[in-house]
C-alpha cells in the first residue's frame, strides 16, 4: 500500500492553483490514498478526489463536503 502524504506551504509563492495542479497530478499517479495538509484546497479538488476513489484525510482544513474526513487541531491551550 502506498500512502502518499501532501503538504503545500502557506506561503506566497503558493496559491489554490498550484494546490488544484498538485491535486490533479498526483490523482494521474498509482496511489492509494491522500493525506492532505494545506490551506489551499477547492471543494472541486476534493470532488475530483472522491471521484476517483482515492480515500483521503484533510488535516488543518474542513470544507463541508460530505463524506470528507478530516483532522483538526485544537491550538487554543498552545498560547498559554
Amino acid at each position: 500500500m502506498f500512502l502518499l502524504i501532501v503538504i503545500l506551504g502557506q506561503a506566497p509563492r503558493y496559491s489554490i492553483k498550484l494546490g488544484e495542479r498538485y491535486i490533479n497530478m498526483l490523482l494521474q499517479k498509482n496511489i492509494d490514498g491522500l493525506l492532505v495538509a494545506t490551506i489551499y484546497l477547492t471543494k472541486k479538488s476534493i470532488k475530483k478526489i472522491k471521484e476517483r476513489g482515492v480515500p483521503f484525510v484533510l488535516i488543518t482544513v474542513k470544507l463541508g463536503i460530505p463524506g470528507e474526513n478530516y483532522v483538526i487541531s485544537d491550538d487554543y491551550y498552545t498560547l498559554w
